[in-house]
């Protein structure tokens, strides 16, 4: 489903986006973002600082398979690729 103001037309969709993405805002902002998804900001200090709110499940090492495996099978297989 797509929102409003694409009024159903995927083309409408993919221009809003490369509009958004190709702005000022985010030329400014993405490396603040490099740093919450991939940086320093994503554990710690420096993510408690700056509000980094993302799950610690979220990161590939943070889950251990064979721990979530002897406490519940079907979640563990629901995490393998």
């Amino acid at each position: 489903m797509l929102p409003d103001l694409c009024r159903g037309n995927p083309f409408r969709f993919v221009v809003a986006m490369r509009e958004a993405l190709e702005s000022n805002y985010v030329s400014q902002n993405i490396c603040k973002w490099i740093d919450y998804i991939f940086g320093y900001k994503q554990l710690g200090p420096d993510a408690e600082r700056s509000l980094n709110t993302f799950s610690n499940v979220t990161y590939e090492d943070k889950v251990d398979l064979e721990k979530l495996a002897e406490s519940d099978p079907h979640l563990a297989e629901s995490y393998k690729l």
